[in-house]
């Protein structure tokens, strides 16, 4: 029960922190390889983040591909982080890349988050 709703959490902080970093772009389809990379190499991330950038940008392609096959988030997850433990640091980690490749690399699928919107700032 803790450790889900320590995932819970953490994943909700992940999703506010990738919503809060909008790039301007007004929420069109343009893939944003550099704000994905930014978010990716995040301490949130876990060991995850000190991957290169082509390992992580293979990485957010193949959840893209994923969700573009209509697999639920926690499925993306099990299936580019091979099933991590869920509460997990990997887990965790991997369900920031997530989130962040859909905000950043296949935004057509941002508004499959909750809390994904564009926040003012």
């Amino acid at each position: 029960m803790r450790r889900t709703l320590l995932s819970a959490v953490l994943v909700t902080a992940a999703t506010c922190v990738v919503a809060s970093c909008g790039g301007g772009t007004g929420g069109g389809a343009t893939p944003n390889t550099a704000a994905y990379l930014t978010f990716v190499h995040s301490p949130l991330v876990g060991a995850l983040a000190s991957q290169p950038d082509a390992t992580l940008l293979a990485v957010g392609q193949r959840a893209c591909a994923d969700l573009d096959r209509g697999m639920r988030s926690d499925a993306v997850v099990a299936d580019i982080g091979g099933n991590p433990l869920p509460g997990s640091a990997d887990f965790n980690g991997y369900s920031f890349v997530t989130v962040a490749a859909a905000r950043s690399l296949c935004p057509a699928h941002k508004a499959d988050f909750a809390g994904s919107a564009d926040i003012p700032g």
